[in-house]
């Protein structure tokens, strides 16, 4: 039997959580589930390219442009470039991505859908999740976008409101432990993870 690669492990654990929690609700046709799953695919394929392919300087560019939704003027200020350079960078590394993925793309959803595809890998979702995660904030959204889940499905998983979710997420409003507790529930992993990371997370059997 082929072994599994943890790459495999953590794509199948992530399909199998969100499959059985829509499958319960029924609230998600066959279609839908598979499609949404191809799109967790292609934020863990986007994530593999950003950390393979890219230089340090042009990880931060990501982390400031996308994750952080710095305009490129404030980029370049940042990383005291010019705003021309900043641009430049940015359309490499949206080249390098979409050439990286872009028969896997057509392989999984179909030639007639290339150009849609190409702007969810450049997505500030699919990179949001390439970005390491340094509060408990972060995390919870990390964990949210890297299994393809809305805010409404948390809710629904949860019990907890969308606008509270939202404002924890911005670190508007600090999770209770009863939050905390259904959160990590949901993202079947530890209330130790959310708030200080440092240690790995794991699936519950």
């Amino acid at each position: 039997m082929k072994e599994t690669t943890s790459f495999d492990k953590v794509d199948y654990e992530t399909a199998q959580i969100q499959y059985d929690s829509w499958a319960a609700k029924k609230c998600e046709t066959l279609d839908e589930f598979l499609l949404r799953k191809r799109k967790i695919e292609l934020i863990n394929l986007v994530r593999k390219v950003l950390e393979n392919e890219l230089n340090e300087n042009d990880k931060e560019l990501v982390r400031l442009h996308w994750y952080e939704g710095k305009s490129v003027t404030e980029a370049a200020n940042i990383l005291s470039c010019s705003k021309s350079s900043v641009s430049k960078r940015l359309e490499k590394i949206n080249s390098i991505v979409y050439d990286k993925l872009k028969y896997a793309i057509e392989y999984r959803f179909g030639a007639d859908n290339s150009q849609n595809m190409a702007v969810i890998i450049k997505s500030k979702d699919a990179l949001a999740c390439c970005a390491k995660p340094e509060s408990t904030s972060q995390r919870i959204k990390s964990l949210r976008l890297s299994q393809g889940m809305s805010l409404e499905d948390v809710s629904d998983m949860t019990n907890i409101s969308k606008k509270c979710l939202e404002r924890i997420e911005n670190a508007e409003k600090d999770a209770t432990s009863n939050e905390l507790a259904k959160i990590a529930t949901a993202f079947r992993t530890s209330t130790d993870y959310i708030i200080f990371g440092k240690k790995e997370r794991k699936c519950c059997q």
